[in-house]
């Protein structure tokens, strides 16, 4: 068995198990809840079989809390990820049994069996009698459209369904944890914000194995190379939400005049902070753009905006605005 990994969550755990008489540890297929739980727990009762262990290692302070002092995370030395390494990791996703346990094919051939597992078994035992190929379909029409801001009749298109259904089994794949529909941010300062959530498929190692694609074919495709960093990120991000003490809270902008920022932060004092993910190696201050507008925009509610990117080094690009490796986001 591989050895446990420690999680963001551990501490958080500590902390409520000292105040409350039971807590729920929820998430995923096979995330790794059953292992964390066991590290908490004197007494184990369980029915069904042990999960892995978490995929990456965490760090001692979560990014979004030096983003929100204004202070975003730096590394001293050049990042040693590349893009590839950046795709594998993504392709390789965070559940752990692939990630840890597993070499050659057989990470591929395990994500593979996940995706058939949910939406031929999970799928059906939780709502009923719908027909489980629908829920493929849509569950890839989701993996193509990830990190983005697909219309109703696009995916309604792509997954051969009617658009009245559309939100109906976006919220059931929601429920199954495949799925996040991540709110638009809103504002009274600012006007012509749209309001439709924007997509993300949980894991980033489901959109290869839903569409069939292996690394190199990632590398060749722009559009979907782009996608699958930001689910990657966005799956970072999201593990900290838990622990982090500001408290932060995502969501996306797009207005009608064509601006847009991958992910705004608002944390629990009002301040917000925003982020741009970029699958290149050469960030610029044309990528940070839509951040000093927003910036701009909000003044002193602003903490600060960051363009991640692949490349190795870090550096400032205007005033509260930086450059970061992705790999930052590890300390």
């Amino acid at each position: 068995m591989s050895p446990y990994v420690e999680r963001l969550i551990d501490g958080r755990l500590n902390g409520l198990l000292g105040e409350f008489p039971a807590v729920s540890v929820v998430g995923p297929r096979a995330c790794g809840k059953t292992t964390t739980a066991r590290r908490h727990a004197r007494v184990i009762a369980r029915s069904g079989p042990p999960r892995g262990s978490r995929a990456f290692p965490c760090r001692p302070t979560a990014f979004l809390d030096t983003l929100a002092d204004g202070q975003p995370a730096t590394i001293e030395s050049a990042s040693p990820f590349t893009i590839t390494d950046y795709v594998d990791m993504a392709i390789h996703g965070g559940l752990p049994q692939p990630t840890l346990l597993l070499s050659g094919r057989g990470p591929a051939d395990w994500l593979a069996a996940y995706a058939d597992h949910v939406v031929e078994r999970d799928a059906p035992a939780h709502f009923g009698h719908r027909d489980p190929q629908l829920f493929r379909r849509m569950l890839t029409a989701v993996a193509a459209n990830t990190a983005g801001v697909p219309t109703a009749l696009t995916l309604a298109e792509a997954a051969g369904i009617d658009r009245r259904t559309v939100g109906s089994y976006l919220s059931r794949l929601a429920d199954l944890f495949v799925v996040e529909q991540v709110p638009a941010w809103a504002s009274n300062r600012l006007s012509r914000l749209t309001s439709a959530p924007k997509l993300f498929v949980t894991d980033p190692s489901l959109v290869g194995a839903l569409l069939g694609l292996d690394r190199q074919a990632i590398l060749r495709n722009g559009d979907l190379l782009g996608r699958i960093i930001e689910t990657f990120v966005f799956a970072q991000l999201r593990a900290e939400l838990p622990v982090a003490s500001s408290r932060p809270r995502l969501h996306h902008l797009r207005n009608r005049d064509g601006r847009g920022i991958d992910v705004v932060v608002e944390f629990a004092d009002g301040t917000i902070a925003a982020i741009e993910v970029k699958a290149s190696a050469a960030a610029t201050r044309r990528d940070a753009r839509h951040l000093i507008w927003l910036r701009d925009q909000v003044a002193d509610r602003f903490a600060g905006g960051v363009v991640l990117h692949t490349g190795p080094h870090a550096f400032q690009l205007d005033e509260q605005i930086w450059a970061l490796p992705i790999g930052s986001l590890w300390g």
